[in-house]
This record gives structure tokens, C-alpha cells and sequence, in this order.
């Protein structure tokens, strides 16, 4: 039922048996990787700090667009990182491919005040899915607000 698919889960599905009870059913995962995955995250976290977000990196996201809906302005960036799938700490979850962080920068209603907000995706040939172009990995960066993430059905679907 899910085979060629791919699965996107919120904080509460990003689990190592979920994620390979979705490869046992030959599809793809997306799963976000809270820091609550202790040093899955800070491994994750520290690889696109030092590689992306450090003094002189000059590599550019797959993705980056301006949203101005809900009242306030928005810029998303979405980098792929197909290196960080190696790092130690990873090498449990199923067949990882790529790790995706996704960076929102807000500006807050009436105020001067900017918000900034990492999220980091742990997956399974993402790019091959979402394709070369770019456009498809905002989805991804819109993750938050137009979440693909299947969760009742998937769930049950996974766990049964």
C-alpha cells in the first residue's frame, strides 16, 4: 500500500522502527528530527552550522523563497545535505540518504523583532523524489504549513 511513496512524519513519527516499517513497505521517509534525538540532532545541527551557516561557506540552499502570507513575511531555505546521512551518530536509521535543514526567518507583526527557526529532516532519496529542480523542496520548507505529513492514515498503516 505504500510502496513508492513517500512518507513524511511530524516530531512524534521520527522513530527508527517507524522509519523501517515504511522501508519494510518499500516507500521513502521525511522525518523531522527534534532535539529531543539528543545526538542524532546536535551531530545534525553542529554538520550544518560548521558546512552551511558558518564564516566563509558559500554553499547555497536547494531551496529559498519570501512568503508573505498570514500577515507576516517569511523567508524559507531548505538545504540538502546527502554527506550528512554518513555522520556516526546516523547510522542506525534505515537506509538514510540525505538530511535536510530547513531555515525560516520571520519578521514579528508591528515590530523590528526576527525570529529564526531550524528544522532539520532526516530521509530516504529525497532528491530522487522531489526531484532536481528545486521546486519540489518547497514542500519541504512549507512542511510547517502545508504539512504532507499523512499521519492517522500512514500511522495506522505503519503500525499495523
Amino acid at each position: 500500500m505504500l510502496a513508492n511513496t513517500l512518507v513524511t512524519l511530524d516530531a512524534m513519527g521520527c522513530q527508527k522502527d517507524i522509519a523501517q516499517r515504511i522501508v519494510d513497505r518499500e516507500a521513502d521517509y521525511l522525518l523531522v528530527l527534534k532535539a529531543n534525538h539528543g545526538n542524532d540532532h546536535a551531530a545534525v545541527r553542529r554538520h550544518f552550522e560548521a558546512h552551511y551557516f558558518g564564516p566563509r561557506t558559500t554553499i547555497r540552499p536547494v531551496f529559498d523563497a519570501f512568503d508573505d502570507r498570514h500577515g507576516r513575511l517569511v523567508r524559507r531555505r531548505v538545504f540538502a545535505d546527502p554527506r550528512a546521512a554518513s555522520l556516526e551518530t546516523l547510522k542506525d536509521w534505515p537506509k538514510l540518504k540525505t538530511v535536510l535543514a530547513v531555515e525560516a526567518i520571520r519578521s514579528v507583526d508591528g515590530s523590528d523583532k526576527v525570529e529564526v527557526e531550524m528544522r532539520y529532516w532526516v530521509g530516504v532519496r529525497i532528491r530522487a523524489k522531489m526531484g532536481n529542480n528545486g521546486s519540489d523542496y518547497q514542500q519541504a520548507a512549507n512542511f510547517p504549513h502545508k504539512i504532507m505529513v499523512v499521519r492517522t492514515l500512514t500511522k495506522k498503516t505503519i503500525l499495523s
